[in-house]
């Protein structure tokens, strides 16, 4: 018990603080044998004490730790929430952001908002009530590559690592035909969520991009793929 370990401590100290004592006394007279007596039996005393703490540690680093029970563990105040925690709960009357509300003219019952456009119940709270984790096996599927993913992994394993773009205009110059060219034909959307979709011109051929792109640099990579993919050069099939 804790009584138990600070009288034990108390009594080391003691014994080192006598032990001190008489080494001061041997020292200013070597001779002197009710001293050297003294100094002995501190010293067997000190060494049972180091021995019984000893004792008591191996004891507890080999001791096995007892699992609870689920009785047990059900047993008392729990940490976690209970079905019926919330039914019982009171609506806040003395806040002061609800003084603040009925001062500016909102009324129990009625919506936020200027126009009455907000919401009239409050947020809701999303309450576990297990004690699993928030990522627990059965709680969250694994996550599974989009097609697109691993089209865009195929890509560039086919492309090793090049640019559409780069690669497009690398093989008009091998093969001795004018420079692709790049048009835009769709130019729509807000300003702040654009769609853009080009379209490649390889002499007479025309290749557009299967879907729309958030960016002008991404639609002209995306033609440059279907002009590739329209001339044989890129394919599924294709190293």
């Amino acid at each position: 018990s804790t009584t138990t370990m600070n009288a034990e401590e108390s009594r080391l100290h003691k014994l080192t603080r006598k032990r001190l004592r008489v080494e001061r006394q041997l020292e200013f007279d070597p001779c002197d044998f009710l001293a050297r007596q003294t100094l002995t039996e501190v010293e067997k005393e000190l060494e049972k004490c180091v021995k019984m703490k000893s004792k008591e540690t191996e004891a507890c680093a080999t001791s096995q730790p007892r699992m609870l029970t689920p009785v047990e563990l059900a047993s008392g105040r729990q940490a976690w929430a209970r079905k019926d925690q919330f039914s019982s709960l009171q609506p806040v009357k003395s806040d002061v952001g609800l003084r603040i509300l009925h001062k500016m003219g909102w009324k129990d019952g009625q919506a936020l908002g200027k126009f009455g456009q907000g919401t009239i119940n409050p947020l809701e709270v999303a309450v576990k009530f297990d004690r699993k984790g928030l990522s627990t096996e059965g709680e969250v599927a694994p996550k599974k590559k989009s097609k697109k993913a691993q089209s865009e992994k195929i890509l560039q394993v086919q492309l090793e690592g090049r640019h559409p773009v780069s690669v497009l205009m690398e093989t008009c110059s091998r093969q001795q035909w004018s420079p692709p060219q790049f048009e835009l034909v769709l130019n729509s959307g807000p300003a702040h969520e654009k769609d853009f979709q080009f379209k490649a011109i390889v002499g007479k051929s025309e290749f557009h991009a299967e879907t729309p792109s958030r960016t002008k640099k991404e639609a002209k990579k995306e033609a440059a793929i279907a002009a590739l993919k329209g001339l044989g050069l890129l394919g599924p099939g294709k190293d």
